[in-house]
């Protein structure tokens, strides 16, 4: 594609019907939001020799998230680390709840709390979380992730 596939949004990224499934988009001037957001492929950048300013667009490679991905000290704690908040899943459906609460875990959050009613289920494969059956019980969450299969309980 050039510039931005057609039937994708140029800010958000998103579709509303049929749009190119580009393997390869050739931008000139500067990255557009939507190259990062949307199903855009690789995305080169074609130095045109245009004055523009910055763009507020940018990407982070693998070296540059190692980079940045904070490291706890000897005075950190689970909460200068992140509690993470899970709500997901249900007791009839549990596998979202405890797919979710491992991607929490793996993400290496200071603290995970599960709020919900597969906590048995969650704790039985993440023993280190903190499981409650409300959102309400949970206590001091930073961040909440809600997520799939809710709606099956009350």
């Amino acid at each position: 594609a050039v510039d931005i596939p057609s039937g994708i949004d140029v800010h958000t990224g998103a579709t509303d019907g049929p749009h190119v499934h580009a393997a390869l988009t050739v931008t000139f001037g500067g990255l557009k939001p939507a190259h990062a957001l949307g199903d855009c492929g690789r995305v080169e950048l074609v130095d045109i020799g245009l004055d523009l300013p910055q763009s507020d667009v940018f990407e982070l490679e693998a070296a540059d998230v190692a980079a940045l991905w904070p490291v706890p000290g000897p005075k950190d704690d689970k909460y200068t680390q992140g509690v993470t908040g899970i709500l997901a899943g249900s007791a009839t459906y549990p596998g979202a709840a405890v797919l979710c609460t491992g991607a929490a875990v793996a993400a290496t959050s200071g603290m995970v709390r599960y709020a919900g009613s597969a906590a048995q289920q969650v704790l039985s494969q993440w023993p280190e979380v903190i499981a409650t059956p409300t959102v309400s019980a949970a206590g001091r969450v930073q961040a909440w992730a809600v997520g799939p299969g809710l709606g099956i309980d009350e």
